[in-house]
């Protein structure tokens, strides 16, 4: 597996510092800000927004768009799901069962 960051934020330093200190900095890549996300969602095989809040996500309809199944959180509205081919997760549930959806493609 392949993480892939599309976009920037304030965390990316502690991230990086992170993934470095258990030996995964070569599983991430780091695309940052980005016009062409489109082309990096057709690389992808399922979109995840693990968000703590959110409004109605842009890219969430995006990533939907380019028939990617989608895992989010459950603090994201459900007005987003398009085309039912989205999931909600609490991130109370932990990375176990995160990470076991993800596996599964959601």
């Amino acid at each position: 597996m392949h993480l892939v960051l599309v976009g920037d934020g304030a965390e990316r330093k502690i991230l990086k510092v992170c993934l470095r200190a258990n030996n995964l900095n070569t599983s991430v890549t780091f695309v940052g800000a980005t016009f062409n996300v489109s082309d990096y969602l057709q690389a992808m095989d399922v979109f995840v927004m693990p968000s703590l809040f959110e409004g109605l996500p842009v890219s969430l309809i995006e990533a939907q768009s380019a028939g990617l199944p989608c895992l989010i959180s459950d603090v994201i509205t459900h007005d987003v799901d398009v085309t039912g081919n989205v999931q909600w997760l609490s991130l109370q549930l932990g990375p176990t069962l995160w990470w076991d959806a993800i596996c599964k493609g959601s």
